[in-house]
């Protein structure tokens, strides 16, 4: 039995998630984009490559990687999961799938701050394949999070207008029709 988040529980785990996100945007990551006069590696939903990665790095310097790995990765360690979270639980409220979407985007979203984190740490002499392999995290993650979000704005937008059309009809016929269920999306 799988149950149903509240939607009180909902807005507080938005409010969490989208409070973080904000944090991370308007402090830390806005802080690195200023220092290294590029988006932090987080922010590149294309990709990046292994020079881009030490011109980036180099030009934090040492104390820009150490705020990088204290401040930005830190909140970072919340935000997948947070995220995770809520957009399970808001596909689970309206009663459609999708969560493993998330759940993946998250998992590659740890997967690219574990890079990260080992990028900072052994810059200079980053291992042959780190930058490439934390590129692909970086992308997955945009990608799948892009998915995620269509997806949870695609059932929305089906639920609003089920409850609309559901309005309009009168309640005899909605009685008459209450043996019949719609069809599932997902």
């Amino acid at each position: 039995m799988q149950l149903r988040p509240t939607l009180p529980t909902l807005l507080v785990l938005t409010g969490l998630t989208l409070g973080i996100y904000v944090w991370m945007l308007l402090g830390p990551l806005s802080a690195l984009q200023t220092l290294a006069g590029a988006p932090p590696l987080d922010m590149r939903p294309f990709g990046y490559d292994r020079d881009g990665v030490a011109a980036f790095l180099h030009a934090l310097g040492h104390d820009g990687r150490t705020f990088y790995l204290t401040r930005q990765i830190p909140l970072d360690m919340i935000y997948p999961g947070l995220l995770a979270l809520m957009l399970a639980g808001w596909l689970r409220w309206l009663g459609r799938r999708g969560a493993a979407i998330a759940v993946t985007a998250s998992l590659c979203d740890y997967a690219e701050n574990g890079l990260i984190v080992w990028m900072l740490l052994t810059f200079p002499h980053m291992p042959e394949g780190l930058a490439k392999a934390a590129s692909i995290a970086t992308m997955l993650k945009s990608g799948l999070s892009t998915v995620a979000f269509s997806w949870l704005l695609i059932v929305a937008g089906i639920s609003v207008y089920r409850n609309r059309a559901r309005r309009r009809v009168p309640p005899a016929q909605r009685t008459a029709s209450a043996g019949t269920k719609p069809p599932r999306y997902g």
